[in-house]
């Protein structure tokens, strides 16, 4: 049976931490509009937290968003899943429960996510074969671990390393697998890459990069069940694999309709948020958004991005008028007791978005403590060798003094001329 049509000021397709920082950015600004959030969740949370449910145990409590929806004013229909959007009668079609709803919308925010990105390869379909990009993943990953197990994650990404290290926290055997030369490739350069694969290895996790996943064995008396994995041609014992290789937009609802798409297949926005469709818009995961440096279409999967672009179509929505000149990209995590930042672009960036870029390894002092093992500066080749990253690895202060290095990246200071006003910094060759 299809209810008549409730109807919503805005809703918001997705409650992660983009949709309901959105939805409360709105609800700070126009405190007479209603608000509802969709997500098909039993409840709104932040995946960052999704590693410690495994690695100690935690609950999920922790790591909810817990927002007072009747205080605030914010309806969050949870268990709920849009099975279509009419963007002509401005209609959406709910599943919730079993039952089918109609809710009618003035404005629109799509704020749908990501989905795990899964080779197509032989075994993927066996029971022991994960992914880890929600709550149920976790739930997953943490019921289906037993003592001795042999366990395989494919890709050693930001979240490929922090599964490694809740994994092996559990006295579990763990190898990470990865296409490129190194880990965390994708995010920094040799350099700390290097670094981390000393400090895995000296923890007890195997590494295998430059290495292809082939093929995936069931048990001989359950064939369903993983039991080998087979890598650049060699047989290994495995007793779950894990998938952590990416994201790609969730585009499901709208891959057929009048919403434009952009790079990577992202829902295209422009630097208000909007897509192509009045009073339609998009954020997080399933967005595209603008490059700081080259004004260019990026898609960047990046949780404070996300939360950049949730503030920015809040304050819109809310009626007020704001845009951004584009983002520039920041990363920052833990792992075994190393801090990690990235911010600006790496090597690998710079070059997709046509800059020629360099780097130089620094020697970075936090006073009255020590130098960091390892921090680098990425900068143009021009003649002022303009910053446009810093990267970090370090167990003390990595955090120390990071503004100055977001200020710099953001005006464009050239590296003589940042190195002449920070005095714990010098430029060098060699690392010890």
């Amino acid at each position: 049976m299809i209810m008549m049509a409730e109807f919503y000021d805005v809703i918001v397709i997705g409650g992660g931490v983009a949709g309901v920082k959105a939805a409360t950015v709105i609800r700070e600004l126009n405190k007479q509009v209603r608000i509802g959030v969709i997500t098909k969740e039993p409840f709104i949370y932040t995946k960052m937290g999704l590693n410690y449910i495994i690695k100690s145990g935690s609950s999920i409590d922790l790591f909810k968003l817990m927002i007072d929806a009747n205080r605030i004013g914010i309806d969050v229909l949870v268990n709920s899943v849009v099975t279509r959007i009419d963007f002509e009668k401005k209609t959406l079609k709910v599943k919730q429960n079993g039952t089918f709803r109609i809710y009618a919308f003035d404005k629109l925010i799509l704020a749908t996510g990501g989905k795990p990105v899964i080779p197509d390869i032989e075994g993927v379909g066996k029971i022991g074969v994960l992914t880890f990009n929600d709550y149920d993943n976790a739930m997953n990953i943490k019921n289906y671990i037993r003592s001795g197990m042999n366990i395989y994650i494919i890709g050693a990404g930001l979240v490929g390393l922090l599964l490694a290290e809740a994994l092996k926290s559990n006295g579990l055997k763990v190898t990470l697998v990865d296409a490129l030369p190194g880990i965390g490739l994708t995010i920094v350069e040799e350099e700390i890459s290097k670094y981390l694969v000393d400090k895995l290895v000296s923890r007890g996790i195997r590494i295998l990069t430059s290495a292809e996943i082939e093929k995936i064995l069931g048990d001989r008396k359950i064939k369903k069940k993983v039991r080998k994995v087979i890598i650049n041609g060699d047989k290994y014992e495995a007793d779950l694999i894990v998938f952590t290789i990416g994201i790609t937009p969730n585009i499901d609802l709208i891959r057929r309709s009048v919403i434009e798409l952009g790079v990577k297949n992202a829902i295209r926005t422009n630097a208000k948020m909007e897509t192509n469709v009045d009073n339609v818009y998009a954020i997080g995961d399933c967005a595209t958004s603008i490059d700081y440096f080259t004004k260019k279409e990026t898609y960047r999967p990046l949780g404070i991005l996300a939360v950049s672009m949730a503030e920015i179509v809040g304050r819109n929505v809310a009626g007020n008028d704001t845009s951004y000149e584009g983002f520039i990209p920041m990363q920052y995590f833990e792992v075994f007791n190393n801090s990690i930042i990235k911010i600006g672009l790496n090597i690998k960036e710079a070059r997709e978005l046509g800059l020629n870029a360099a780097k130089k390894l620094i020697r970075y002092k936090v006073p009255g403590i020590r130098v960091h093992p390892i921090s680098l500066l990425i900068h143009l080749k021009n003649r002022r060798e303009e910053l446009i990253g810093w990267q970090v690895i370090s167990p003390w202060m990595a955090s120390y003094k990071s503004a100055i290095f977001i200020n710099a990246i953001r005006e464009r200071i050239g590296l003589n001329e940042f190195l002449d006003l920070e005095k714990n910094m010098e430029v060098v060759d060699v690392i010890s």
